[in-house]
């Protein structure tokens, strides 16, 4: 991000911010060349919303192959003052457990 919270840019390339709340600026940012018209990215803040900022997950679709690029900013951070400091992995990866957990049971 530039000073002035603003994303940085540049007239060949697009960029892609992630949902936040509370007027928290993004931690991660995608930029795509506005000359490759074969590419489009769509940003998917379905997938995971509880990530305000930190995870910005696009759905490519780049001639026929279609994929999800996910951008993750991986913050070692504390989530109470007395708990150790986790990284956003870590909250990613028990996030899916309990989507999957949910689904099997």
């Amino acid at each position: 991000m530039a000073p002035d919270d603003s994303p940085y840019s540049h007239p060949s390339f697009a960029y892609i911010l992630p949902d936040t709340a509370n007027g928290a600026w993004p931690r991660t940012t995608a930029y795509l060349s506005k000359s490759r018209l074969d590419i489009l990215c769509t940003y998917r803040s379905d997938l995971l919303p509880h990530l305000d900022g930190e995870v910005l997950p696009l759905q490519v679709l780049a001639g026929k192959e279609k994929f999800t690029l996910w951008n993750i900013y991986n913050e070692r951070k504390k989530l109470t003052p007395d708990s150790r400091p986790i990284y956003t992995m870590d909250i990613i990866f028990f996030l899916f457990f309990l989507f999957f957990w949910n689904l099997i049971y």
